[in-house]
């Protein structure tokens, strides 16, 4: 044995594969994707300085470069795709092709911007194939690192917060910046805007409290309660409200979906840990209303959910015009303005109907229920499954009331986690 063999280490990236599928996608969408896009879009303000950046930043295309990464490492190892399209029921298949036939038709024929449109198309076709790439990689390597990819999760958002507070810390003078103001809302190191880190934190913190209530360890206190206290309070300082509903409704649906309620230590811990962590956000509370979940002195701060109803009347309105192929896909930036543009209606189902009409709406809803159905089946068989599936759920849960079937980042999450769970339980078929 020589000195040069002694002090060996392995390399990062021999490390990094090293890991098992949960962890990896843990890092990169965690960790290490949010740090890129912190890098490539530095801003104070709502928007970037040129359009090409703004639009790029709010298709959040550096992410879906990385879900070609990955079905470029798939294909690599060995997937193949008409394999893994014969594979699918043939309900799946069929409802596919219907799906993928409405949406070209309209994003060509009737958006008023078809590159656009078909751009977000080519992006929806990225998000089927990344699931398909995530499904065959966690078939060909089978492990059971559930935990460690909530622990990368959770583990981003402290680094998050840390690279959140520097910047807030440190800021430019507000005449350097366009329009002489900082929006603070906006100013988050990788993220859209603060409902979008709070989106995160929330399904994260979803997780992490469905791991505390079914835990099989009732003795002691662990790390995973100081990680759902952080990412809890994370979330209520962000005043995001969806992703409070995004975090209860996850927890009812394993309430009601799963036989036998939690120990009642779980609950009162749980109990105990949420109030701490509500205190916390107050404590350490921006002082910007935007940040708030409500304005006490301010019944009016209650209208941002009335807003809602608002665009989705708008956008109900405008869908009846092409009511059976919509307007293309991602759309409603440009035929929906209710006093400003939004990218999507805030409606995962108004999106569907919006985009690809009822002829694609209907094999959509379709294609994503049997999934949800085939993972939720595989999750109760493994308990350690839980948290991953709770993540899901959340998110689906603000899909109904925010952007989290819009965004590439999040519906990585949802279909990689569907995906890896529906794997776990069929070694040999998709559903």
């Amino acid at each position: 044995m020589t000195a040069r063999s002694l002090s060996w280490r392995p390399s990062p990236l021999a490390w990094f594969t090293g890991l098992g599928l949960g962890a990896q996608l843990g890092i990169v969408f965690g960790l290490v994707m949010p740090l890129v896009s912190a890098m490539l879009f530095p801003t104070w303000v709502h928007t970037m300085p040129l359009k090409w950046e703004e639009r790029a930043r709010l298709l959040e295309l550096h992410f879906v470069f990385s879900e070609i990464v990955v079905v470029a490492i798939a294909y690599r190892l060995g997937m193949d795709r008409d394999a893994m399209w014969r594979m699918l029921p043939r309900d799946i298949r069929r409802a596919t092709v219907v799906l993928l036939a409405a949406m070209f038709t309209s994003s060509t024929f009737l958006a008023k911007y078809p590159s656009d449109a078909l751009l977000q198309s080519i992006i929806t076709v990225a998000h089927l194939y990344f699931a398909i790439a995530v499904f065959y990689l966690a078939r060909l390597r089978p492990s059971d690192d559930w935990d460690d990819l909530l622990r990368w999760l959770a583990g981003g958002l402290i680094v998050f917060a840390f690279l959140t507070w520097w910047k807030f810390s440190f800021p430019p003078p507000p005449t350097s910046v366009p329009g002489g103001a900082i929006e603070w809302s906006f100013a988050l190191p990788g993220y859209i805007s603060v409902r979008y880190l709070g989106t995160w934190t929330g399904a994260i913190a979803a997780g992490l409290v469905v791991r505390l209530l079914y835990s099989a360890d009732t003795n002691r206190l662990t790390a995973w309660h100081l990680l759902y206290l952080f990412a809890a309070a994370f979330t209520v300082w962000t005043g995001t409200r969806a992703a409070i509903l995004g975090m209860c409704g996850a927890v009812g649906l394993f309430a009601v979906l799963k036989p036998g309620l939690p120990a009642r230590r779980h609950v009162g811990i749980v109990a105990l840990l949420t109030a701490i962590a509500v205190l916390l956000a107050w404590i350490f509370r921006f002082d910007d209303p935007v940040f708030w979940l409500f304005n006490l002195v301010d019944v009016s701060s209650v209208s941002r959910f009335v807003n809602r109803t608002v665009l989705w009347h708008a956008t109900i309105v405008r869908w009846l015009d092409s009511p059976w192929l919509g307007w293309g896909t991602g759309s409603v930036f440009f035929e929906v303005f209710i006093g400003w543009s939004h990218t999507q209606p805030h409606n995962a189902f108004l999106q569907f109907l919006f985009s690809w009409g009822i002829v694609g709406a209907i094999p959509a809803c379709w294609i994503l229920g049997r999934a949800v159905v085939s993972a939720h089946r595989s999750a109760m068989k493994d308990r350690a499954r839980w948290p991953l599936l709770a993540i899901v759920y959340a998110l689906l849960w603000m899909s109904m009331v925010d952007g989290a079937l819009y965004y590439p980042r999040f519906v990585i999450m949802i279909v990689a986690g569907l995906a890896m769970l529906i794997a776990a339980d069929r070694p040999s078929e998709l559903a």
